[in-house]
């Protein structure tokens, strides 16, 4: 199992961090890619625990790129992507979407709701982690 985060540069709220915390522990995944960014992104890369990490950086947020922990389990970065490429490729390369937005409601101007429209077109199961620590799971 592996799974593709996508998350608000804002950062997720504790409730949030707890949540998706829980789900990786429950999904068991081995690996797990994210975009390097700022914010949730690299709160994952902290909750990750012995997960095998994928990075996919972006060629528009290299300002918000996040200094990433050293950890103990391999870390591999991609090439640099148009970030909403890039997020469609996470999509395509992974069994799983979990996802930390920064509003309990859908966003139209969101990459992080882009990226969540992309994978239920992509049938792929996605778990949604509100702000309020509530969880949506859709299993396609």
């Amino acid at each position: 199992m592996t799974i593709a985060f996508t998350g608000t540069r804002r950062g997720m709220t504790p409730a949030q961090y707890e949540r998706v915390g829980f789900v990786f522990r429950h999904l068991a995944a081995s690996e797990l890619s994210h975009g390097g960014c700022v914010g949730a992104d690299r709160e994952a890369h902290q909750i990750g625990g012995a997960m095998r990490i994928r990075v996919f950086p972006s060629n528009d947020e290299q300002r918000h790129w996040a200094l990433l922990e050293a950890r103990p389990t391999p870390i591999s970065i991609e090439h640099v992507q148009d970030p909403l490429r890039r997020n469609k490729i996470m999509v395509d390369r992974n069994d799983v979407l979990v996802a930390a937005p920064a509003k309990m409601g859908e966003l139209l101007r969101s990459g992080t709701w882009m990226t969540i429209r992309y994978a239920r077109k992509m049938k792929r199961p996605v778990y949604i982690c509100w702000p309020d620590g509530t969880v949506t799971e859709e299993k396609r």
